[in-house]
């Protein structure tokens, strides 16, 4: 049984550094592990 997990991504761009992601995916990622939680209940 898993408690709690957390995970940290991480865009790069092609020389491997980080870069930003944009809010309107940020957003559309919130939405899904939103609705991927609200699926485990």
């Amino acid at each position: 049984m898993i408690l709690e997990a957390k995970a940290t991504a991480v865009s790069l761009d092609k020389n491997y550094r980080p870069v930003r992601i944009p809010a309107h995916i940020k957003s559309r990622l919130v939405l899904l592990l939103r609705s991927e939680e609200s699926n485990c209940n």
